[in-house]
């Protein structure tokens, strides 16, 4: 009989702050696969991934985001022959290419992982070990209907209807996992931890997946079918699956396995998935890590895709948009800007660059950019209005409606945030923006330029609303939003959302201002 390690508060590990634990903020994307090159919505992963974190270091918050490629499986050895690589070099010259990727996107990421790197390997290793001394891991005969594109069995019932991709039958003697008998822990969990995968429908859809059973699982393939990854311990001729392989590489990049009881940085605070890999963050990786006596990550958030004409893009297809074409083309702030204005985590979204650029020239540049430059007018006495303020902030309820709006605007994008609303957060801001200029415009500061009591509350309110937009865009567009508080002479150490109040901050324009070029140029002159 194989006994289940229970502990009711152990699979509870969820940690709403994770700040006041002093454990940093630990965020991981799926490590992606480099059997091709990167595209449109492996960026959208990065920034999503990235917003979420600049966001927590907004709060003051230490925070750590971890990156990196899947090197290992059946595809990664095919495309190697096929391009006349040694597995290995080819892997060197492919994860390369992602990681340019995330340079040229501005991610902030403090490492780099690689499952060919011998940390990985040793760290899998053991792990195969643990659960092996457990019982969870036996040899049984496994058949069923292959698919190479995803490296993975699907039951027949699936076939031709869950992913298109194509199957072969392949019955072979493997390595299994006892995923079935880790049915009701999950479920446990699941019940306990309604936020545990976001959004909801996808908590719902997998509760009603393992309600209805879960079955072993393999997690080997023999050696002679592929050996382009990690032998089993003590058995050469099997090679760990690569899912089994690949979820490792959370833990094992943060120290897996650790010399005490602290788990290091586990568990992560959030995994961010795209909606094709849930079953197996979701169902599989759980499973493993209660196996093992770890804790589980706090949440599991899954994004939609980003499709062309509605098809999710593949190489095969040719529908592939080049994420670094488009940068080059378009910048990366515009980009980033596009892709969480638009990404979901419920519903696809197709690409179209003419969206990219409508967006540009109406929000970024209309509004953003336009609003700057009136503002910053040489016509206006700035030092004046924010001198003033300064002793009258509080003293004028005439503006009361638009000073709500100067003293909630961040409460507001946090509400969003941390539900993972990134869409409705950004958008949040850029209402904001809107009613900046619609203030400005209302109040006409320009016709009443000689007379300071007048004029000066007006402008002092633009400017600190400009300077808390700039704060609250530094997660998603932050060159430009860096440009904005540079203009505006704040210091960086103000640069986070215990000053996005209105007169939180009486240290800007002490020395001086600048408008140099417009923020956002024509996009024929970039």
């Amino acid at each position: 009989m194989i006994s289940v390690f229970r502990s009711p508060g152990f699979f509870l590990f969820f940690r709403k702050n994770s700040y006041q634990s002093k454990k940093p903020y630990y965020i991981t994307t799926p490590i992606f696969y480099i059997n091709s090159d990167p595209h449109i919505g492996h960026l959208y992963t990065l920034v999503l991934a990235d917003v979420i974190q600049r966001y927590q270091q907004l709060k003051d918050c230490q925070t750590i985001l971890r990156i990196g490629t899947d090197e290992h499986g059946i595809k990664i050895q095919k495309a190697a022959i096929k391009s006349g690589l040694d597995p290995f070099l080819f892997c060197e010259k492919a994860s390369q290419r992602f990681k340019s990727l995330a340079k040229l996107a501005n991610i902030s990421y403090k490492d780099f992982t690689r499952t060919t790197s011998l940390k990985h390997r040793q760290g899998v290793c053991h792990f195969w070990r643990v659960l092996e001394d457990k019982g969870y891991i036996y040899q049984s005969k496994h058949e069923g209907w292959y698919s190479v594109r995803d490296e993975t069995f699907y039951p027949s019932s699936a076939i031709s209807i869950e992913t298109g991709a194509n199957v072969e039958w392949v019955s072979e003697n493997n390595y299994h996992f006892r995923l079935s008998i880790f049915k009701d822990h999950l479920l446990d969990h699941y019940e306990k931890n309604p936020t545990f995968i976001i959004p909801s429908s996808v908590q719902d859809f997998l509760y009603k997946t393992i309600s209805e059973g879960l079955s072993d699982i393999s997690i080997s393939r023999p050696s002679s079918r592929y050996s382009w990854g990690i032998s089993v311990p003590g058995d050469d001729s099997h090679t760990i699956y690569v899912w089994f392989d690949a979820l490792l590489s959370y833990i094992t990049n943060a120290g897996y396995p650790w010399n005490n009881s602290t788990f290091g940085e586990w568990p992560a605070d959030v995994h961010l998935i795209g909606k094709d890999i849930f079953r197996f963050h979701c169902i599989l990786w759980p499973a493993l890590l209660i196996a093992a006596k770890l804790p589980l990550p706090c949440q599991i958030v899954s994004h939609s895709h980003w499709t062309m004409n509605n098809i999710k893009m593949s190489k095969s297809l040719g529908n592939i948009v080049d994420p670094f074409v488009e940068i080059q083309k378009f910048t990366v702030d515009t980009l980033r800007y596009f892709l969480i204005k638009y990404g979901r985590l419920d519903n696809d979204r197709d690409y179209d660059s003419s969206d990219v650029i409508k967006n540009y020239d109406v929000d970024l540049r209309g509004q953003l950019g336009n609003l700057l430059l009136r503002i910053l007018s040489p016509h206006f006495n700035l030092n004046r209005a924010l001198l003033y303020a300064k002793k009258h902030t509080n003293e004028n309820t005439f503006f009361q409606d638009f000073d709500i709006k100067l003293n909630t605007i961040a409460e507001n994008v946090d509400n969003h945030m941390v539900s993972f609303r990134v869409h409705s957060a950004l958008e949040a801001i850029f209402d904001f923006i809107r009613s900046i200029n619609k203030f400005f415009q209302d109040f006409e500061p320009w016709k009443c330029k000689h007379d300071p009591s007048k004029l000066d509350p007006i402008l002092f309110r633009a400017l600190d609303a400009i300077r808390i937009s700039g704060i609250l865009l530094k997660p998603f567009i932050p060159d430009k939003a860096s440009e904005i508080l540079d203009q505006l002479d704040v210091e960086v150490s103000r640069r986070n959302l215990k000053f996005c109040k209105l007169g939180a901050d009486d240290m800007y324009l002490r020395t001086h201002y600048t408008q140099n070029k417009p923020l956002f140029p024509k996009l024929q002159s970039l």
